[in-house]
Parts: structure tokens; sequence; C-alpha cells
């Protein structure tokens, strides 16, 4: 793992065509590369906030309840950063779903610098912005909508965030488990397979792999989802 090429993948990740050496020059100190193997958490302070930017691979944020009453928060990919809170009422751990090489600042200081630099504080605001539309979201799935409108949303909000999804009904890589994924939705691994076997059944999804699905109707799938009218 070659952790100068690492970081520069990160800043231009970040601050994409930026030409500022100097800003680079301050964080670099701060970054630390971590690497997580599959089915374990990233090694993290959980006494203070991290950033973690996604270098490889695909992880999971977990909030960790009392008598193991987990949570599943969010799928992450490569080019993803996470916001890794401190430990309060629940702990966070950032589990790797597949290996994953990771960036890691701590925040306080990268708030800091971003008090200095207006291209630093723009591209952290509009990665915050994105994440907190995808809590605003869940916090609906999650309080009102039923079990088909909740898989439905979930296949297209990661039909959207997933980099490697093709055009025009290509398969979408599905790296977490049906597992995961119920802990992310607060549903049964059993509603998650009936679900998807309607989907299936009606023509709107077809799954060529346990892994893989293709969306054949996207309308379709966002009326499932319960989505307002012309949202796919």
């Amino acid at each position: 793992m070659q952790v100068a090429n690492t970081f520069e993948q990160f800043f231009a990740n970040i601050l994409p065509g930026s030409k500022n050496h100097n800003l680079a020059a301050r964080l670099r100190p701060l970054a630390r590369v971590v690497r997580a193997t599959a089915g374990n958490s990233a090694t993290l302070d959980h006494g203070c906030a991290h950033y973690a930017w996604i270098a490889r691979g695909n992880a999971k944020l977990v909030a960790h309840g009392a008598d193991k009453r987990n949570q599943v928060i969010e799928f992450h990919f490569a080019g993803d950063l996470v916001l890794v809170p401190a430990r309060a009422a629940q702990g966070y751990t950032l589990d790797a779903i597949s290996d994953c090489d990771l960036v890691v600042l701590p925040f306080a200081a990268v708030q800091d610098l971003a008090h200095d630099n207006a291209d630093l504080a723009s591209a952290l605001l509009s990665r915050m912005v994105a994440s907190l539309a995808y809590a605003r979201d869940n916090a609906v799935t999650l309080g009102r909508k039923r079990a088909m409108e909740r898989v439905a949303g979930f296949l297209l909000s990661i039909r959207d965030r997933v980099s490697f999804a093709s055009e025009g009904g290509g398969p979408i890589q599905l790296p977490m488990s049906r597992r995961d994924i119920g802990d992310n939705l607060a549903i049964t691994v059993e509603s998650i397979s009936r679900e998807v076997g309607r989907l299936r059944r009606d023509r709107v999804i077809e799954t060529p792999a346990r892994a893989k699905v293709c969306i054949l109707d996207a309308e379709g799938l966002a009326s499932r989802a319960g989505n307002c009218a012309g949202a796919t």
C-alpha cells in the first residue's frame, strides 16, 4: 500500500483540479492510511470524530447500542468521505464489507483548516449536505414506509450511488449481505427475499446473480418505493 499515492488520490478526489500545494502540505501530516480487511472494523480512536475517505473497497457505518443492538447507518463505497462520530449515546465503527484502504483524518483538525480555506470548506460542506439528504430520506423510510417501499427505495439509492453501476438497466453490484441490508432497513431477511421476489415476478428487476440486480423498470421501481410522481 503506497501511502503517498493514496493521499494524492484522496486530495484529488476531495478537491479536484486544486493546485493548492500549501493546503495539501498541511493536510498530509494529519492523514494516515488504514487498511481494514473484510469483516473487521477500521482501527480508530473512538474518543474523537474522524473523516475517513474510502480509497478502495466497500464499508458500512454501524451504530452500536446496548445489548448488541446494532444498526447499519449507511453503506459506503470507493470515493466516499465518511464522518465517523465519536462515541456518545452510541458507539460507532466503520466496518469493511470488502478489503478497504482508507485515508483517515481527525475531524477537529480538518475543520480548523477549513476555517482558513474556502475551497476545503466548500468541498466538505457539499459532501455533508449529500450525507444529510441521505439521512433525511432514510428517516422517512424507517418511520413511514412499508417493506416493499424500503427495498425498492434501497435499490434506487444504491443505483444512484455506486460508481460502477452501468447505464440503461445494467447490473448493480450489491457487496453487502442481505442481513446487512435488513439491519439498515429495519426489516427481516425473509421480508427482503419476499419483496425482491415480487419485484422479479413483476419484471421490475432481474437478479442474474445473488449479488447483482438489473433494474428493468425504473419508474415502476420508483412507484413501489413510494416516491413522488416523476422521481426515478
